[in-house]
């Protein structure tokens, strides 16, 4: 078991903190927030009972990542396209609960990847790379990308390879019990829209929905 108790806390989010992993300085750990893990334990009825003896407990979360990234790779493989999703793997023990290991995205210096929402607020015209950037919103329609929580936060910026690569480091995976967004890329896509609409709000790129891509304003 990892002890994390003089681990560095890279990010911290409404659901998991991410660490830099022990050792490994190509790896981070995402372990649920403790109070996440708490309130689950917590949970009246026999409905909680038996999914906290029977389920995944709080960490049914990661099934729904693990589908949705093997769903996008294969259709990544069929297509030939790239995968706009961080690559992770297995899940550790830790002090902190279950850790999902995932890759550490660098930026150009080696130091962790920028999200979005950092090139955005950076003040400066030439800070979000729009060819990346519309590649990226490419890849999510045509692979059809689930992401619920498709925020500026959860899209970092990829220097490892030539000319830099947006990916999805959280937020995505089917959360309806029924996946209609999953079964019908139609009603994804309209989602998708809403959600690249409301990352260009308020910043200095303009979300043109027709033609599916940012803009500088």
């Amino acid at each position: 078991m990892l002890d994390l108790s003089d681990a560095h806390r890279l990010a911290r989010g409404k659901v998991r903190d991410v660490f830099a992993r022990p050792g490994r300085p190509d790896q981070l750990l995402k372990t649920l927030r403790g109070t996440k893990r708490i309130a689950y334990a917590r949970r009246r009825g026999v409905r909680a009972w038996i999914k906290r003896r029977a389920g995944l407990g709080p960490y049914r979360y990661l099934l729904k990542e693990y589908r949705c990234y093997l769903r996008v790779a294969h259709r990544a493989e069929r297509l030939d396209r790239p995968i706009p999703i961080a690559e992770f793997g297995s899940v550790v023990r830790t002090d902190r609960g279950l850790a999902q290991v995932a890759v550490r995205v660098p930026d150009a210096q080696g130091a962790l990847a920028p999200t979005l929402r950092d090139l955005m607020r950076a003040g400066r015209d030439d800070a979000v790379p729009l060819g990346p950037l519309n590649a990226f919103v490419r890849d999510l329609y045509d692979l059809n990308v689930v992401v619920p929580d498709l925020t500026a936060g959860n899209v970092v910026l990829d220097a490892s390879v030539s000319g830099g690569r947006f990916l999805l480091v959280d937020g995505y995976g089917e959360k309806a019990f029924v996946p209609l967004r999953t079964w019908f890329p139609a009603i994804n896509a309209r989602a998708l829209g809403r959600g690249f609409a409301r990352i260009a709000a308020g910043s200095p790129l303009r979300w043109n929905g027709t033609a599916r891509r940012f803009e500088a304003q």
